[in-house]
């Protein structure tokens, strides 16, 4: 009964997390489907940067002693 009723009562909603506040228009329901949302696409991104950072890493390790490709690997480094 408390979600029905914040979902009559409440417009806006303040999220506290991480020392940051989130605001969400609308209801509850509304907030946890954009608050669900909002954690899954933070989860892709940060699979996408550690998936561009393993490979990376796997760059540098394989042309680290290449005399060729020394200067193309300190500025993959330097990133």
């Amino acid at each position: 009964h408390a979600r029905s009723f914040l979902n009559n009562v409440v417009t806006d909603i303040l999220n506290f997390q991480n020392k940051s506040i989130t605001r969400f228009k609308g209801d509850y329901d509304h907030f946890e489907a954009a608050r669900a949302e909002a954690l899954r696409q933070n989860e892709r991104q940060h699979e996408a940067q550690e998936k561009t950072r393993a490979h990376m890493q796997q760059f540098i390790d394989k042309f680290r002693c290449n005399a060729k490709r020394a200067a193309m690997v300190q500025s993959r480094i330097k990133a």
